[in-house]
């Protein structure tokens, strides 16, 4: 049951950080607020993402996983209603908008950090393969969402109410949920976590712990920075890229970001059937590597047909990379792994608020094109990067 709930959890905030793509256009629409200021939404949602997923170990340790889930899903929820009711009562409050949007990204980073946390502790003789499936679900709820959100907005006329109005109802479920979570975590477990998470040490310990994980975790670090805001990106803006560039109804490109991401589910699940053979380094080449091609093909053709075979192939290759980073820095880790996640998530967290930003920007400013060239910059990065991170031969 406690895996069930962390991952009903983790559902919820794949619905908030994946459901903005759908809903950026309808939200400009109906706010009356232009495409640029309403990306603004996903800015202080990768914003609010970072101090969630540093607090949330912390108070993991101090309350117990049922009030961080708790906390967590609360935050979500009362920001997605907030939204809400913008909405209903056509308040477009810009500034009001990006608090909350804000406050629901600080509660995903929570549910980030401790569901990981949580789920290579209780999986902890198999935390690999638990992680590596762990981290579908995120896939696995966009394309749901997308989907969901496509129906509705056609069903409704573009009304973003409804959309909004199931990722809240989820998020209620998700809170009545962690009643049944337990109020702290057995002894052992508990142990792990509050070694893993680095929690207060002497200053000179704690100094010494830090010098030598940054030494051995920069390349990972800078190498999972530079590829996890594109995944973001992608993942969050294709049905706006297709509805703003080939006039594509909303509904439609949002339907059409579903099934794409859909079914780098399905190339998720088989990826990890080989993975444990090519090794997380060859893969997050190769994943890199599709990647540029999938958005290389995006840029030189022009039609409908090639921008969703060539969206596809970007997603499909994106799929595997976060958790082959993750992979390097666990396999770099010395014994040390949840210190290394804390580090890698916050890399993570800096990498979506920075891209996310700079893509909005070139998207609505500079031109469509131009985003997707940084994208391609930004994966050749960190190709470069996981160069340097090459296993040494035994």
């Amino acid at each position: 049951m406690m895996t069930g709930i962390i991952c009903l959890a983790y559902g919820t905030f794949a619905f908030t950080g994946a459901g903005w793509g759908p809903l950026l256009p309808p939200l400009s629409t109906q706010l009356q607020l232009p495409l640029d200021q309403v990306g603004l939404l996903v800015v202080a949602w990768s914003f609010g993402y970072i101090p969630g997923a540093l607090t949330g170990g912390n108070f993991l340790d101090r309350s117990g996983p049922r009030f961080v889930l708790a906390l967590a899903t609360f935050l979500m929820t009362i920001g997605v209603g907030a939204l809400f009711l913008f909405l209903t009562f056509h308040v477009n409050v810009l500034i009001g908008l990006i608090c909350f949007s804000g406050v629901i990204g600080a509660g995903g980073g929570m549910v980030d950090s401790t569901g990981n946390g949580l789920i290579s502790t209780l999986y902890k003789k198999k935390s690999a393969t638990a992680l590596n499936l762990f981290t579908q679900l995120y896939p696995l709820s966009s394309m749901i969402i997308a989907l969901i959100d496509g129906l509705l907005l056609l069903w409704f006329h573009g009304d973003a109410r409804p959309p909004l109005l199931v990722t809240f109802s989820m998020g209620i479920v998700t809170l009545l949920a962690t009643i049944f979570m337990p109020t702290h975590l057995p002894k052992e477990e508990t142990e792990e976590i509050v070694e893993a998470l680095e929690l207060p040490l002497p200053r000179a310990s704690l100094w010494k712990r830090l010098q030598a994980l940054l030494t051995i975790q920069a390349p990972v670090a800078l190498g999972i920075f530079l590829v996890a805001g594109v995944i973001t990106i992608v993942r969050t803006w294709a049905a706006t890229y297709l509805h703003v560039i080939y006039g594509q109804d909303i509904n439609v490109a949002a339907t059409w970001s579903g099934i794409m991401l859909g079914l780098s589910v399905v190339a998720g699940l088989l990826i990890s059937l080989i993975i444990g053979r090519l090794g997380a380094w060859r893969m997050s080449l190769i994943s890199m590597s599709a990647s540029i091609l999938g958005l290389l093909l995006l840029l030189c053709f022009s039609s409908q047909t090639m921008a969703l075979i060539s969206l596809t192939i970007a997603i499909i290759g994106l799929t595997p990379l976060a958790a082959s980073f993750l992979s390097l820095g666990n396999e770099r880790s010395q014994g040390n792994v949840g210190s290394v996640m804390g580090l890698l998530f916050f890399s993570i967290g800096i990498s979506n608020t920075i891209y996310n930003w700079i893509f909005s920007f070139l998207f609505n400013r500079v031109g469509p094109s131009w985003g997707i060239v940084f994208c391609i910059v930004a994966l050749t990065g960190g190709i470069v990067a996981a160069l340097t991170l090459r296993p040494q031969a035994r």
